[in-house]
């Protein structure tokens, strides 16, 4: 009876969804992704139709979809390039900023905040809504969140203001490459 408790003790602490990154932690390209505890939706790297071609984006996509329903790209206008595809990483870098970077460091999207807390205060959390937002662990001071910089999908619980700036057209797929999207 004392080993099934460990083992149900072990299976919570170990092998439940992880839906927060914190300083120091990153998702790898092609290793694991964050999955919110409800498993809606999931955040790792992704090729687009499933060909590496045109590179390789971060984004967030309904979990378990097939053919995967993507609904939010961080680096939509600078995929990581094939031949970097196995050492692209996301992370929150020493300026407390969410970056998305290649096996050479260079950066391929990142976060455009402005703030005096401290990176080591910081952690990204993917909501059960699909909302990544980072945040002050401390305070609670949401710093950035993807539904404030959308894409062509509106999800439940985003707010439209003056200050929303939506993308449509974006990732129109023909023969694997990326067509023209327009902002409103």
């Amino acid at each position: 009876m004392l080993h099934a408790f460990f083992f149900f003790l072990y299976s919570v602490l170990y092998c439940s969804a992880r839906d927060t990154i914190t300083p120091g932690d990153w998702l790898r390209n092609g290793g694991k992704t964050l999955v919110f505890v409800g498993k809606a939706f999931e955040l790792g790297f992704f090729d687009p139709n499933g060909s590496s071609e045109i590179g390789r984006f971060m984004g967030i996509w309904y979990y378990m979809s097939k053919p995967r329903k993507v609904v939010w790209v961080a680096n939509r206008d600078n995929p990581i390039q094939h031949s970097d595809t196995p050492s692209g990483v996301f992370s929150i870098k020493e300026d407390g900023k969410l970056k998305v970077l290649d096996g050479d460091r260079a950066v391929h999207w990142y976060s455009d905040i402005k703030t005096s807390s401290s990176s080591a205060r910081r952690v990204v959390k993917l909501m059960d809504s699909g909302n990544l937002v980072l945040s002050d662990n401390i305070s609670g001071e949401i710093l950035l969140e993807s539904f404030r910089n959308t894409t062509n999908t509106f999800l439940a619980g985003m707010k439209m203001d003056e200050t929303l700036t939506l993308t449509v057209g974006l990732f129109k797929f023909i023969y694997g490459l990326i067509c023209d999207y327009y902002v409103l």
